[in-house]
């Protein structure tokens, strides 16, 4: 059989689609993939010019506090289940697609709700763990925001799994436009409290549409339970790691330091992450059309040859985000929340990381290898939190983005490890390692570039090049993909060097 004609799974209709037709509809529906991302997790970026404006440094470290308790909440409600959820109908006929993945939904729901009782009882105890705010209001409402946030992103990622882009496109409008207008509203009348309940009823109204959109009306079945647990809790473990990784220096900042420096941290946090959340939207159509529409032999040599491609190209994108950062932090925030360039180019370089990560990730998704997946993530974890405990009360805030830094490049490290090892191919770890040192170099040269006319000159410079080479390395990106889907499949060994010109 030829790859030309395989690459791509068979249709329901038994026709095949080539690859040029296959990248086409990966890009149209990674584009509105990439859009709903970055306006679903990039509203704090998006509002930040207004919400800087409407809340104190204080108030803001406590919505940066308050949404990060939030996500975690979301994970322990979900129980991992989204992971179960989301395999399981890429596993059940299309005639049957509401019987395994509906059940457990609605089981994850109902465990939810028990678990948010539990959390918001037991409030008054464990909120004391922060003395800057104690069980303020906007915490206790985190908890009902945690609750939806869990079931609706659930529901969300059923609808990128049945490669539905506009209906996951209009509940993620529907989440932005109504959450970001009742949560800047909410905050000039009720500070942090009305804004974290602004987002909750956005995201309410996100949920209701989605629900209605993916009509789950289930079909229990014997031991579905027991199967949905068995592949869900490692992935849980996985994502509290993953929580751990990303957000758990907040809290420690606020325990350490104090709600102000949660906001300056979070507003350095938000824009070094901007790409990072480019390529978070753009995994959310790759994992769908790689699991889904790949056939095996190209599910196992495109993530050999696109590891070390991505994190070149993020890595000229974390160029252009840190090169103008004092463009944006004058944008975006009064000065109180600035003075915080070198935050945003190490937050900006695990960006690098990330990219690589996403890669090989949908490996372990597609083997159902979420106990690698949480092994990894704990121990990305352990060395972040560790580094965080032991240095942010002496380095501040410096020694927060750092310890994040090492702890998504071990996570990440160790996920494209287990890649390898199921793929059986090299995913080229030593070539990555230095293209992570070097680019981190690179970033945090750029963000001691001195704010004078001079400087802002070879910023634009330095932009300008960057913008080039990424959109050279797209270019060249593209053709790999094409000539790997093209290609007959006694040259299939020969595709590595097809990525040489890359790398």
């Amino acid at each position: 059989m030829e790859l030309k004609a395989g690459a791509f799974r068979s249709k329901e209709d038994g026709s095949r689609e080539g690859p040029g037709r296959g990248l086409r509809r990966l890009a149209g529906s990674g584009a509105i993939y990439v859009f709903g991302t970055i306006m679903q997790r990039g509203l704090s970026l998006l509002l930040l010019p207004v919400v800087t404006r409407v809340l104190t440094v204080d108030e803001y470290g406590l919505v940066g506090t308050a949404a990060a308790l939030s996500a975690l909440m979301a994970i322990v409600f979900g129980l991992g289940l989204n992971f179960s959820i989301v395999r399981f109908f890429y596993d059940e006929p299309r005639d049957a697609r509401q019987t395994k993945w509906a059940a457990l939904l609605w089981a994850q729901a109902a465990a939810g709700i028990v678990l948010a009782f539990v959390v918001y009882a037991t409030g008054p105890w464990w909120a004391t763990i922060f003395p800057a705010f104690g069980w303020a209001l906007a915490i206790k409402i985190a908890v009902g925001y945690a609750l939806v946030s869990s079931v609706q992103s659930t529901v969300q990622s059923v609808l990128r799994a049945a490669q539905r882009p506009s209906m996951f496109f209009i509940t993620t409008m529907i989440q932005t436009v109504i959450g970001s207008a009742l949560g800047i509203w909410c905050a000039t009348r009720w500070g942090a409290a009305g804004y974290i309940a602004g987002l909750s009823i956005g995201s309410a109204a996100a949920l209701a549409v989605a629900c209605v959109a993916v009509r789950p009306r289930p079909r229990w079945a014997t031991g579905l339970i027991d199967a949905g647990l068995r592949l869900s809790l490692p992935a849980m473990v996985h994502q509290l790691a993953s929580w751990g990784i990303e957000l758990a220096d907040r809290l420690l900042i606020a325990v350490y330091l104090g709600a102000a420096e949660v906001g300056r941290y979070q507003i350095a946090y938000v824009l070094g992450s901007a790409l990072t959340m480019l390529l978070t939207g753009i995994q959310a159509a790759w994992a769908p059309f790689f699991i889904g529409s790949l056939d095996a032999d190209a599910r196992r040599h495109l993530p050999s040859l696109m590891v070390v491609p991505v994190s070149i190209v993020a890595g000229l994108g974390c160029l252009i985000v840190v090169s103008s950062a004092p463009w944006l932090l004058a944008v975006v925030a009064p000065k109180s929340f600035g003075g915080t360039e070198l935050i945003i180019a190490l937050v900006a370089s695990a960006a690098m990381a990330r990219a690589a990560y996403f890669m090989a990730v949908v490996v372990l998704i597609d083997r159902r290898a979420s106990g690698q997946m949480a092994i990894a993530s704990v121990a990305g974890v352990v060395v972040n939190i560790g580094l965080n405990v032991a240095l942010i009360p002496t380095a501040g805030l410096v020694a927060a983005a750092i310890a994040t830094d090492l702890a998504v490049a071990l996570q990440a490290l160790l996920i494209i490890r287990a890649a390898e090892r199921l793929i059986g191919l090299s995913m080229r770890i030593p070539r990555l390692c230095l293209v992570w040192l070097g680019g981190t170099g690179v970033l945090v040269a750029s963000s001691a570039i001195p704010s004078t006319n001079v400087g802002d000159g070879v910023r634009v410079v330095v932009m300008s090049a960057s913008a080039i080479g990424g959109v050279v390395a797209l270019s060249r990106l593209r053709t790999v993909l094409q000539r790997y889907m093209g290609i007959e499949r006694n040259d299939v060994e020969r595709a590595p060097l097809a990525a040489g010109g890359l790398v």
